[in-house]
């Protein structure tokens, strides 16, 4: 009976010690969950946010472009090119993004994570070659006025936005074919380029998604803004000269009319004209022709003899706001993907020594870029403005919002 009894003891403390154990790791490992869960919580809402405004927001613009006769220029082929890429980004690469953030880690096979990988280092490529083709073509606009409509005839932007692409396939082939690969990144939930595999692959994207581009886009921005500045002062040049013989044409037929006066009256004087009748005449004459060249001088000096100073600086403005519109898409793009390439560098040099909150902040801001470039359009931009309004502003008056 002792034995019995000491047998139950000692099963019931295995047991409890069993449970005291599985309640103890339960904790744990429920108190870990929760932390991740809580970043997971944020991380996805934030993406989910920009996912939708981006949607929304690129896809209006595709609907102004297409709808507004004024907006389908050359240059708005070339926003609708890094739109598309864009939603490209918000419909495929962040949804998945989301789905993995709350599963906790990749819940497709690794087939699908190579498709994965492909499409974010196109979408990315695509994006920067679309922004180089947008600095090229205002470059061209501004700076060679000249060689625009030769240049930019429509088989030609067709070969440039085809080629574009082409290259944006081209840097993206070589994972899938051995020199670096595609595969699963916990630190931010996505699959992109393996970095660690191929330093060689991770210098030639470094170079070609943001070392070339960047320096053609920083060149062609300086020009056109030395170009803008030069123009802008050769105008203010120009009515300064135009208004300075203005006021000696002024003085001078001034001069000339109180010349013209003084002479009359001197000529009645010396031929001894008294007769109040004919000073009257006289003096009818004279305010005739003072009315005849007062006539003349208002015409060399009305405004109507400087339409060219007021087209030009009314169309120079216009050139000033575009440059600056695409000038601050460049600067956003870099800002928000810039971020990223430290990351890339980082997982090269100190693999595991950064906390994953960087790296994952870094992409958030990339993907942000994504919805980026429609706001800019509505803010900075008038004809895009107003196609905004005309979508969502209902109330409005339809025709105050015509484009």
């Amino acid at each position: 009976m002792a034995r019995i009894s000491m047998s139950f003891n000692q099963t019931s403390a295995t047991n409890v010690s069993f449970l005291n154990t599985d309640d103890n790791q339960t904790l744990t490992d429920r108190t870990q969950y929760e932390d991740i869960t809580a970043e997971q919580y944020i991380e996805g809402i934030l993406l989910t946010f920009i996912c939708l405004v981006s949607v929304l927001g690129n896809i209006s613009i595709w609907i102004i472009v297409l709808r507004s006769r004024a907006l389908r220029t050359i240059t708005n082929c070339f926003l609708l090119v890094l739109s598309a890429f864009d939603l490209l980004v918000s419909l495929i690469n962040i949804p998945v993004t989301v789905l993995t953030i709350f599963s906790g880690e990749w819940f497709l096979s690794d087939g699908a994570c190579i498709v994965f990988g492909f499409t974010n280092m196109v979408t990315l490529c695509g994006s920067v070659l679309s922004l180089c083709n947008i600095s090229i073509n205002r470059y061209v606009m501004v700076c060679h006025p000249s060689k625009f409509i030769e240049v930019y005839k429509r088989k030609n932007v067709a070969t440039m936005i085809v080629a574009s692409i082409a290259v944006t396939i081209g840097v993206s082939i070589p994972p899938l074919i051995g020199w670096c690969e595609y595969s699963y990144t916990p630190s931010q939930y996505i699959c992109f380029a393996n970095w660690l595999m191929s330093l060689s692959y991770s210098l030639f994207m470094i170079c070609c998604c943001f070392g070339v581009p960047l320096v053609v886009m920083i060149f062609c921005n300086y020009k056109i803004y030395r170009t803008v500045k030069i123009s802008k002062n050769k105008i203010m040049d120009n009515y300064t000269v135009q208004m300075s013989m203005s006021k000696d044409e002024s003085e001078s037929t001034l001069s000339d009319n109180t010349g013209q006066q003084s002479f009359g009256q001197e000529h009645n004087q010396r031929i001894g004209i008294g007769n109040q009748d004919l000073n009257n005449d006289t003096h009818f004459d004279a305010n005739k022709g003072n009315r005849i060249l007062s006539t003349i001088f208002q015409f060399k000096t009305s405004p109507s003899k400087l339409p060219v100073v007021s087209k030009v600086s009314k169309t120079k403005p216009e050139e000033i706001r575009l440059a600056i519109m695409l000038g601050t898409i460049v600067v956003v793009f870099f800002v928000c993907w810039f971020p990223y390439c430290i990351s890339m560098i980082l997982s090269i040099v100190a693999p595991g020594k950064v906390h994953r909150i960087f790296h994952m902040s870094t992409l958030i801001i990339g993907y942000f870029n994504s919805c980026c470039n429609p706001i800019i359009y509505g803010l900075l931009n008038k004809r895009f403005a107003d196609g905004f309004k005309k979508l969502y502003c209902f109330c409005r008056n339809r025709r105050i919002l015509n484009l």
